[in-house]
């Protein structure tokens, strides 16, 4: 689902893979639900024209891990999987060039309180990948470096901020017209 608040005129849009769910049903306190739960802004039966459009972002080796521990592929080696199924269009981000700010999967909770104010994010187990390592652990320099090559996501580190490195750090320097603002200062 997305949520909309008509009152406070925002609409947070459900980014596959950044605890999403999660987010929607803590901020259903504060707005209605809007479906279905990866709805675009198009498809939405008002105009989103004058509404903040807010959606998660998330560093997409960690989405890449997350996509092939799910039960049905995860009988697929990582390169074959890679191969045949993330490389594809339609992985890439739903919302990157709609939405005017992100909340971060890193650093959610921080994130939606700043964007929201105080929200108690309400966790589903059901939704969390079983058996998942951290990402890092998955790749050796060799594969992290043809992985890097092959699926070019240099635009998505730029346009998110992400510094990535094979031992699992992630720095974030968040680009400033994205980061998230609180509700209160979109008026000002």
């Amino acid at each position: 689902m997305a949520v909309v608040s008509h009152a406070e005129k925002w609409i947070f849009l459900a980014e596959p893979h950044t605890a999403s769910r999660a987010c929607c049903s803590s901020l259903l306190k504060l707005g209605e639900d809007v479906r279905p739960h990866h709805v675009r802004p198009h498809q939405m039966d008002f105009s989103t024209e004058g509404y903040r459009l807010i959606a998660g972002c998330r560093n997409p080796y960690d989405v890449l891990i997350t996509q092939w521990k799910r039960p049905s592929e995860r009988n697929l080696p990582l390169d074959e999987f890679i191969t045949g199924y993330w490389n594809h269009p339609s992985t890439l981000p739903y919302f990157a060039n709609v939405a005017d700010q992100f909340v971060w999967y890193e650093n959610l909770q921080e994130d939606m309180n700043l964007t929201f104010g105080h929200v108690e994010l309400d966790f589903d187990p059901k939704h969390k990948s079983e058996d998942k390592e951290d990402w890092w652990t998955y790749f050796d320099p060799q594969d992290f470096q043809r992985l890097a090559k092959r699926l070019d996501w240099k635009w998505y580190f730029k346009y998110f901020g992400y510094d990535i490195k094979l031992d699992g750090s992630c720095l974030i320097n968040k680009p400033e017209s994205r980061r998230p603002k609180s509700l209160r200062s979109w008026s000002q």
